[in-house]
């Protein structure tokens, strides 16, 4: 467990201006909303078996709660004549995260033959990660929920002074975000702007290979090639 709680000495109600080349700035004194604060909780557990087919199966959880207020303020972008009068109203956004997913592999050395390393495994990720404001419970960033799925097998092969390797990996993804209503200033025409949700999936696969030749004690070469995807 974490938590970091500020002491709410400092405000940062001094504006800046960019024509002007003043920076935003903060000044000593009681800020008028609540102070920042750090709230994570984080929890992990572990399996593993050194007799599973010969090789060792590894399994790994974790889960990951954040709570991340900053600073209150009478921020111009977060005013609404519907709750306070231009210019008083006060409020503090923060992020909610909740983070969880699994890791399991199986490995083995000398498969099948002296020198092959072998080991595949399945990934699962999600996150669902928000922002909103403290003080009047507003949406500023919408609940985005992000799903993640990974499978994938890596090998090497030992040859005198050469190792060869090489894998794939298959990648499978989706994100979720919700209808929602931007805040009262994005447009003070129409009470904000509505955005529609939806959502969105990939599906692709990745590969790697490469060797490595060892010339003498201490000194190597390789080369190797890496597909990545974000």
């Amino acid at each position: 467990n974490y938590d970091l709680n500020g002491n709410n000495n400092y405000n940062s109600l001094t504006p800046g201006n960019r024509a002007k080349g003043i920076v935003q700035t903060s000044v000593r004194g009681p800020n008028p909303g609540p102070a920042f604060a750090n709230h994570i909780r984080e929890a992990t557990a572990s399996y593993i078996n050194n007799a599973v087919f010969g090789g060792t199966l590894t399994v790994l959880g974790y889960l990951s709660k954040e709570a991340l207020p900053n600073t209150g303020a009478i921020d111009p972008s977060k005013q609404d004549p519907r709750l306070a009068p231009i210019g008083t109203l006060i409020d503090a956004a923060s992020v909610l995260s909740n983070k969880d997913g699994v890791k399991a592999y199986w490995a083995k050395k000398d498969l099948f033959v002296e020198g092959f390393d072998f080991n595949f495994g399945y990934d699962f990720n999600k996150d669902d990660t928000s922002q909103y404001l403290v003080l009047t419970n507003r949406t500023w960033l919408p609940d985005m929920k992000f799903t993640a799925h990974s499978g994938y097998a890596q090998g090497s092969y030992d040859l005198g002074p050469l190792t060869f390797s090489g894998g794939a990996r298959y990648q499978s993804g989706k994100i979720e975000v919700p209808t929602f209503q931007t805040l009262y200033m994005t447009a003070p025409a129409t009470n904000g702007v509505l955005f529609q949700g939806g959502e969105k999936s990939y599906n692709t696969s990745v590969f790697n290979g490469g060797v490595v030749y060892r010339i003498m004690a201490g000194w190597s070469t390789y080369v190797g090639v890496s597909q990545g995807y974000d």
